[in-house]
């Protein structure tokens, strides 16, 4: 491009030197446009960079996803929990611990439901006496009307419909009628994306066993209701060892 001096130059010099000369020139005329664009070798270049970087984005994404999955989930375990035994406000185990919610069971005095829709629905339980402070005054639970179930946060594929879907009922397990202390190690199961309790869950109910035994599950979420007097005193539940593993994939 000529500066304004040499423009005034041409000018000055009565038209003898042409303003077209003050442009560089080709064989073929005036120089063509800037080439705008990238050529196939840039692109290539440009895709294989993108290629990479998602080869790792991807993965640190998946990992992120379940780690959030089990921390929501892991809530919603520790807001049933509190429903059942008491976090400051009405419990469970509080308004029935003595009373009969209508099943046959040995331990059915204990307080402790036997199935999650006991903390939804007053179906076959006593309504609460205020003067006694006994009897169920539910749901214990902000859930919504007419649910039965409460469903975890892990996203799996239905088998039968080839549909990624969210959220499995986490269960509530008792142990089997002459278990050892078996009130204290009723738990909370959330069978994660497999869909599937761990084989060495199954038959597994003692807390100190399960907890020398971090290595059992890779999605499989355990929470114990209550302090087992005999397991070291403190509620068990899998969820920090667990989390960890799913950190460190």
């Amino acid at each position: 491009m000529p500066s304004l001096r040499e423009v005034n130059t041409c000018l000055a010099s009565g038209g003898r030197t042409s303003p077209v000369d003050l442009f560089p020139r080709t064989p073929g005329g005036l120089t063509p446009p800037a080439r705008q664009g990238m050529t196939l070798a840039e692109l290539l270049v440009v895709m294989a960079v993108l290629v990479s970087l998602a080869a790792l984005l991807v993965p640190m994404y998946g990992r992120s996803l379940q780690t959030s999955e089990l921390d929501i989930t892991f809530q919603t375990m520790t807001a049933l929990r509190n429903a059942v035994v008491g976090n400051g406000g009405p419990s469970y185990l509080q308004d029935m611990k003595g009373l009969s919610p209508g099943v046959s069971d040995p331990d059915a005095l204990a307080g402790i439901p036997f199935t999650i829709n006991d903390l939804l629905s007053p179906a076959g339980k006593p309504t609460f006496d205020p003067a006694f402070r006994r009897g169920w005054r539910g749901p214990y639970l902000a859930q919504t009307s007419g649910s039965t179930t409460v469903l975890d946060s892990f996203n799996y594929l239905d088998s039968a419909t080839k549909l990624q879907k969210q959220g499995r009922p986490i269960v509530l397990q008792w142990p089997p009628v002459g278990t050892p202390n078996r009130p204290y190690r009723v738990r909370l199961v959330s069978l994660g994306i497999d869909g599937a309790l761990d084989a060495g869950y199954q038959n597994t109910w003692d807390p100190a066993i399960l907890a020398g035994s971090p290595s059992l599950s890779k999605d499989d979420v355990i929470l114990y209701l209550r302090a087992d007097p005999t397991a070291g005193g403190n509620p068990w539940t899998n969820y920090y060892d667990l989390k960890a593993k799913q950190q460190a994939q």
